[in-house]
This record gives C-alpha cells, sequence and structure tokens, in this order.
C-alpha cells in the first residue's frame, strides 16, 4: 500500500495534483468511496491520476472556467478535513502534552498566520525534547581508579604509577540509549 501511495504520489505530484494530499487518489471522496475495497482504491487512482494527466496535457486553464466558490469550497473541505484528522481522530492516540501542543498551534495559527504557527510548535517540541533529555539518568558509575582496575596485568613498575596516580584517573560508566 505505501509503495503503491507512494508511486501515485509521485506521478500525481509530476502532473500537478492537489497540493494538499499525498495524491488524488487519497482525497476525501476516493477515500471514504474505497474503504474496505483495494481494488476500487487502486482505480480510483488510477483514472483521477489519468484525468489529471488529460487536463495538464490538454493545456486548458480549467481553473478560469469553474466557479471561484466550488474552488474555495473544495479547498476548505480538503483543509477542514486535515485539521479534523490531525487535531480531534488523533487525540486518543497521543501524549496528552501532544496534543495541548497541536491546539496551541492550532490557536495560534488562527490568531496569528500559519507560519507562526508551526513556528510555535517548532519551538515548543525542542523545548519539551531538550526538558526530556535533560531528565534522562545517564550516569551508570563514577569511580576513581584506585576502586576500578581493568582486567589487564600490570607490570610492577606499572602497578606503582597506578597505585601512586589512581586517585586522580575518572572512570565514568554511561547508561541510556545512546551510550549502550
Amino acid at each position: 500500500e505505501m509503495r503503491s501511495t507512494g508511486l501515485a504520489t509521485s506521478v500525481a505530484g509530476l502532473v500537478g495534483g492537489i497540493s494538499m494530499n499525498p495524491s488524488s487518489g487519497m482525497s476525501s471522496l476516493c477515500k471514504e468511496g474505497c474503504e474496505g475495497d483495494t481494488r476500487m482504491a487502486f482505480y480510483a487512482a488510477i483514472i483521477s491520476t489519468t484525468s489529471f494527466i488529460c487536463l495538464w496535457v490538454s493545456g486548458i486553464p480549467l481553473t478560469n472556467y469553474l466557479p471561484r466558490f466550488m474552488l474555495g469550497g473544495l479547498l476548505m473541505m480538503n483543509g477542514v478535513g486535515m485539521v479534523v484528522d490531525w487535531a480531534w481522530y488523533v487525540r486518543r492516540r497521543i501524549q496528552p502534552q501532544s496534543l495541548v501542543m497541536i491546539y496551541l498551534m492550532l490557536a495560534f495559527s488562527l490568531y496569528k498566520n500559519l507560519i507562526s504557527g508551526v513556528m510555535l510548535g517548532l519551538l515548543i517540541a525542542l523545548v519539551l525534547t531538550n526538558a526530556r533529555f535533560a531528565r534522562l539518568e545517564v550516569l551508570k558509575y563514577h569511580v576513581s581508579g584506585m576502586h576500578f582496575r581493568s582486567s589487564m596485568v600490570y607490570s610492577p613498575a606499572q602497578r606503582n604509577i597506578l597505585a601512586k596516580n589512581g586517585d586522580r584517573t575518572q572512570v565514568v560508566g554511561l547508561t541510556g540509549f545512546l551510550f549502550e
């Protein structure tokens, strides 16, 4: 499915497909109309991509002939569908702090503009990630060379140097996903 979607997205992008969805075959109409039927979804993607290719090759300026309210309604329908998918349906699958971040981004985008909302989300994500990593316990042990000996066999002269300077040697063991 991912390979087919990627191929359809590439083809639709090459011929000027709908910019707000991965491909025209994944639009709300095709997705809801073909739910559960992979063969029908495949044909819907092929038919819509072929129609885009035909329109593109013909050179007809379709937007000049279609009413503006219809194009605006289509754009709004796709936008509202994406907001519902990403702000409402996702609420049971993500952590509460992530949901708060999505709602803050959405509110800030409505208050200011879209780019500012995305930048606020990026800033919040960076701060939260930094705080989460700062709370990680990465130190497994910290001992001096007096208490920690390697398994290597040393000569008497080397053992004397280690005994004399072992307290100045620090051995640090780190843990966590970065160091294991």
